[in-house]
């Protein structure tokens, strides 16, 4: 081999160390930054949630007085839960479009969960890094909403990719347990 053929061999090499070096480093990003958001894309999790909190009790006595201090205990209220540790593009997308709810007469409670912050109203619960509502739901650490009368009914996981489901959940929640 030539000296000239020894210096080809050389550079093609150190472009492929090269080249795959850069297609390591993309794919590390890529992986990256999913792990920073997480998806809300677990249907069969969420179906399963759904069916088998249906119609129970929240047994936490703090759960409990929250309600009681709030004027709570009689009524339907529209409870939105979200966490810290979950999708934050998430979380604002389901805190804005239920702003508007509480003009239908429904009230809505926010529970943000592994929160290290007071509440600023008094339609607000955060509950601390070791606090939970005690619903398996919670584990999955995306947002979601129930009406609470007593009991939990109609469990709801919204997805940002599908808004127009998400509003129609809203109107339904809203026509059947608003007072306007």
């Amino acid at each position: 081999m030539s000296r000239l053929e020894k210096i080809i061999v050389f550079v093609l090499l150190l472009l492929a160390v090269v080249i795959s070096g850069w297609s390591l480093l993309e794919i590390r990003q890529e992986h990256k930054a999913l792990q920073e958001e997480p998806t809300t894309d677990d249907s069969i999790g969420q179906v399963y949630y759904s069916c088998s909190l249906d119609g129970l009790p929240i047994g936490k006595e703090e759960w409990r007085n929250a309600m009681r201090e709030r004027g709570l205990t009689d009524k339907a209220v529209l409870v939105v839960w979200h966490s810290s540790l979950g999708c934050k593009t998430c979380n604002a997308f389901v805190l804005e479009k239920t702003q508007k709810i509480q003009e239908t007469g429904l009230p809505v409670l926010i529970v943000g969960a592994d929160y290290r912050m007071a509440p600023s109203t008094e339609m607000e619960l955060y509950l601390g890094p070791n606090e939970s509502l005690g619903l398996s739901a919670e584990d999955l650490k995306i947002p979601f909403l129930f009406i609470y009368d007593g009991v939990i009914r109609h469990l709801y996981f919204p997805d940002i990719r599908n808004e127009v489901a998400f509003d129609m959940y809203l109107d339904v929640i809203s026509m059947r347990y608003g007072s306007e």
